[in-house]
């Protein structure tokens, strides 16, 4: 009887010992939140305000921020660019957006609604750049995966170029066989198209 009960002892001593070496193989599940390993390094990011040095470095490697930044400073240029040109004789004169909206020049229509769609667009364009930026401006980073509002910038400016060419004085104005329309719009146009491209490209890359 003894010896059974000792062997019970030790069968009994081992089939602990076996619970416990599997209790302490077991993982250990964390319960993490998303949403805090999303934000939160982001919000208790160290560094300089602007790290320009690290946006600069990133324009050099990754073609998403390339077209992002070529994008926006086409459009930023646009209004300063030609958007009508006259042609009379051998005598050509050009007007960029913000001259068109004035009442003084030769293409002048005294329209003060394209100057508030030009200033409009100038600002879009300077979001533009600072979205681009997203990544190395601190205040930024909680917001840099938010697609819609880096978006938005690139809808308000459609909604402006739609505006001035659609203007009554303007249309009229290109219908005159002496008057073109100049770059102001091509680099409207693509500096919408490439800042676009540049975040549906990031978007679908950040998905992989």
């Amino acid at each position: 009887m003894g010896d059974n009960q000792d062997k019970k002892d030790v069968n009994t001593s081992e089939e602990i010992k076996s619970e416990e070496i599997i209790e302490e193989e077991q993982p250990i599940v964390l319960n993490i939140d998303k949403k805090a390993l999303k934000g939160e390094p982001r919000l208790k990011a160290e560094g300089p305000l602007f790290d320009y040095e690290g946006f600069v470095k990133t324009l050099t490697k990754d073609l998403s921020q390339i077209f992002a930044f070529i994008g926006a400073i086409l459009v930023y240029l646009s209004p300063f660019t030609t958007w009508l040109k006259q042609t009379v004789g051998k005598v050509e004169s050009k007007a960029d957006l913000l001259d068109i909206a004035g009442k003084n020049g030769d293409i002048a229509l005294a329209q003060k609604s394209l100057f508030v769609f030009g200033i409009i667009i100038i600002l879009m364009a300077v979001c533009m750049i600072v979205f681009t930026a997203r990544e190395y401006i601190r205040p930024l980073r909680p917001y840099a995966d938010n697609y819609l509002l880096r978006l938005v910038p690139a809808v308000v400016t459609i909604i402006m170029y739609v505006l001035v060419v659609k203007n009554k004085a303007y249309v009229a104005s290109c219908a005159l066989k002496y008057i073109d329309t100049g770059l102001g719009q091509i680099f409207c146009i693509m500096g919408i198209a490439l800042y676009s491209m540049a975040v549906i490209f990031d978007f679908m890359n950040r998905n992989e």
